[in-house]
């Protein structure tokens, strides 16, 4: 049928999902933006900024977030995950020591776990939802930096017109949204 396109979807990492693209193995991924520069061969679109949040259980006093990271215990994302890298970069860049209790990469249980009081952690203000019922509070973070989530696709191949289309839906829905996008 004209104009109808099929997608199949296959949750993975970024690092896994980036690496089928770039290989030709996947025609396009949604993905966390790496932080080194993507080929020329492939484009990006970028669909979400989401800057990094420090959270914290409902009930702790949040006068200087930089001291609450450092005096609770700290739950990591998970630095294999580029995602965890960035956080991983902004606490060495201010030398800041924590207490890590776990390391995880699912931010859905990491937020489950401060929500119970377990710790605190940084975290990107991913898109909504979050899970339901969360006691927790998300304080702003000076400088902190963010991550880019967006679609990274080959510019060529032989299904790049259905690519082209599903990039297209992309583009389109981030401009109702109104979101930032590079190639």
């Amino acid at each position: 049928m004209p104009g109808s396109y099929e997608y199949f979807i296959r949750p993975d990492s970024s690092v896994n999902l980036y690496h089928g693209v770039i290989s030709g193995g996947l025609d396009a991924a949604l993905l966390v933006r790496p932080q080194f520069p993507i080929p020329k061969s492939t484009g990006w679109l970028t669909l979400r900024q989401e800057p990094l949040v420090p959270i914290a259980p409902k009930d702790v006093v949040v006068d200087d977030p930089l001291r609450v990271i450092q005096s609770h215990p700290f739950i990591r994302y998970d630095r294999n995950q580029w995602g965890g890298q960035i956080v991983d970069r902004y606490l060495h860049r201010k030398a800041l020591n924590v207490r890590q209790w776990r390391e995880l990469d699912a931010l859905d249980a990491i937020a489950g776990l401060v929500s119970r009081g377990l710790g605190v952690a940084i975290v990107p203000d991913w898109a909504p939802p979050w899970p339901e019922g969360l006691q927790l509070q998300k304080i702003a973070l000076p400088d902190a930096g963010g991550r880019q989530t967006g679609v990274l696709w080959n510019r060529s191949g032989t299904r790049i017109s259905t690519i082209q289309a599903f990039v297209e839906a992309c583009q389109d829905r981030n401009d109702d949204m109104d979101l930032t996008h590079d190639d």
